[in-house]
């Protein structure tokens, strides 16, 4: 786990507009609605979404996602 990961948090909203910009707000809401009451609470009520969450890493993985287009992603999501 690099520093620099750990380091990347961004708001709900942030996350949700930057996952809407790329196409991928509909896969997460999916992933989201499948998962379990606990995934569904964080997601819901969150105050701020982790780079290193581990939902996070499983959802990339699901879709086929690189450690660095999600990195991007998150970077996109901070300046949001």
């Amino acid at each position: 786990r690099s520093p620099r990961r750990a380091a990347m948090t961004c708001t709900p909203r942030q996350a949700r507009l930057a996952l809407d910009s790329r196409g991928l707000l509909q896969a997460v809401e999916a992933f989201v609605a499948t998962g379990s009451a606990q995934l569904q609470i964080e997601w819901q009520y969150a105050t701020e979404i982790k780079r290193i969450w581990p939902p996070v890493a499983e959802f990339a993985v699901a879709n086929d996602i690189s450690d660095e287009d999600l990195d991007a992603l998150f970077e996109l999501a901070m300046t949001l």
